[in-house]
C-alpha cells in the first residue's frame, strides 16, 4: 500500500461553517481525509500549527520544511494544506530548500 502524508497547516481550506453559517477554522478536522479514493492509501496525519494564510512566517516555513524532511523518507507523496495568502511565498521557500525526491504538493483554497 503506498504511503501518504497530509500535513494541514490552517487556512480557509480547513475551515468549516459554524451553526450560524459564519466560517471558522477547524482545528480537529484535516480537511482531505474524507475524500473518496484515499482508502488506497496508508495516511499519516500531521498538524505542526493551525494559522491563517496572513500568520504564516519564515519560522513556520522552517517548520513545516524540518517536518517534510523528516516524513519524505517515509511516505510515497506529501499533501500540504495551506492558507492562500502565503501559500506561494511557502511553495517558493519550500522550492528553494527542501532535498528530497519525494513529491511534495501544496494546495489551498477560498
Amino acid at each position: 500500500m503506498r504511503r501518504l502524508a497530509i500535513i494541514n497547516t490552517g487556512g480557509t481550506i480547513s475551515s468549516r461553517p459554524d451553526e450560524h453559517g459564519l466560517v471558522k477554522p477547524d482545528a480537529k478536522v484535516n480537511p482531505l481525509i474524507d475524500i473518496p479514493g484515499l482508502e488506497q492509501f496508508e495516511i499519516g496525519q500531521h498538524q505542526p500549527f493551525n494559522l491563517p494564510g496572513p500568520h504564516i512566517t519564515l519560522d513556520h516555513m522552517q517548520q513545516l520544511r524540518f517536518l517534510i524532511q523528516e516524513l519524505a523518507p517515509k511516505t510515497d507523496g506529501i499533501v500540504v494544506t495551506h492558507g492562500t495568502d502565503t501559500l506561494e511565498e511557502t511553495a517558493f521557500f519550500l522550492h528553494l530548500t527542501l532535498s528530497t525526491d519525494t513529491p511534495v504538493v501544496l494546495t489551498g483554497s477560498m
